[in-house]
């Protein structure tokens, strides 16, 4: 596929969930057969800022943001089993990024304000993403903080994966996606 194809492609996955800002797919959506899907279950705390998994696309280089929380649902200790849909494809982790809730995850910088790369582990493998198809990163608890000062602001972040089994991943898509209680649903963190 060549690569404005490609981009047209992207975009229109991207648009599927209303708004460049808030990429989670609403609870209420139709899975589509032409569609991919990411998600987990996420947890913010003390979340001044938000985190994002960003996971590149190894064929076209391509970086997607798989935020740990909706726009809508940008609040301390709120639980979130958040999908968001992508091209079909080949896949890994390569960041996180720390990023302002009000701009949104962007690729682009504005709201981003701290990205470090991934640290080897299961999310970090390559991982093919099959049309209507969930792949279900796992469970997540983030805190993003983002402290101002007089002379100076504090910006800190950390994320911890939780155990999570295959069966409680497929419940969670199940009891929170209605309409995805027939998709296939594989689970990258589960059960280690």
């Amino acid at each position: 596929m060549n690569s404005t194809a490609s981009l047209l492609l992207s975009a229109s996955f991207l648009s599927l969930c209303g708004c460049a800002t808030d990429l989670v797919l609403p609870k209420d959506a139709a899975p589509s057969s032409a569609a991919a899907y990411v998600g987990g279950n996420f947890t913010l705390l003390r979340n001044t800022r938000a985190i994002a998994f960003i996971l590149k696309n190894q064929d076209t280089a391509q970086e997607f943001p798989i935020p740990f929380t909706s726009k809508a649902n940008y609040r301390d200790g709120h639980n979130e089993v958040a999908l968001v849909p992508l091209p079909p494809g080949r896949y890994a982790a390569t960041h996180w990024v720390l990023y302002n809730a009000y701009y949104g995850p962007t690729l682009l910088g504005g709201g981003q304000e701290l990205k470090r790369r991934m640290d080897e582990s299961i999310l970090t493998q390559i991982f093919v993403l099959h049309p209507g198809e969930v792949v279900f990163l796992g469970k997540f608890v983030g805190i993003g903080a983002w402290v101002p000062g007089v002379a100076s602001s504090t910006t800190s972040a950390q994320w911890t994966a939780e155990k999570l089994t295959k069966e409680q991943a497929q419940g969670d898509v199940r009891d929170n996606y209605r309409n995805f209680g027939h998709v296939n649903v594989r689970c990258i963190a589960c059960d280690r």
